[in-house]
C-alpha cells in the first residue's frame, strides 16, 4: 500500500491535534465541558508543517548563501538539476 504524501501530512496533523488538546485540556462554556475548537489549538503555535516549511525554507536559503565551492552547496545544485527535467525544483519546500 503506497500513502501518498498528503495523507501522511493529514496524520501528522491529526495526531498533532491529539497531543495539543491534551496539553491544552477542555473548555467549560456554560457549564459543558467540551474539546478545544482547532482555531483555538494553533492561536499561540504553529502547526508541525508550517514550522517544518519554515525551517526548509530556513535551510535552502542559508544553502544557497553558500560558495560554491562548498558541498552542500554542490549538491544541491545537483538536485535542482535532476529535478528540474520531472518537477517543480521548489517541490520540496511544499
Amino acid at each position: 500500500m503506497v500513502i501518498d504524501g498528503h495523507s501522511r501530512i493529514r496524520e501528522i496533523e491529526k495526531q498533532e491535534r491529539k497531543i495539543l488538546r491534551k496539553i491544552y485540556g477542555p473548555i467549560n462554556r456554560n457549564e459543558i465541558w467540551m474539546k478545544r475548537p482547532q482555531n483555538e489549538l494553533h492561536q499561540k503555535t504553529n502547526t508541525i508543517t508550517e514550522e517544518i516549511r519554515k525551517r526548509r525554507a530556513k535551510f535552502y536559503a542559508h544553502v544557497y548563501r553558500m560558495k560554491q565551492s562548498r558541498i552542500p552547496k554542490k549538491l544541491l545544485d545537483i538536485i535542482i538539476i535532476v529535478n528540474s527535467n520531472s518537477k517543480c525544483e521548489t517541490e520540496w519546500l511544499r
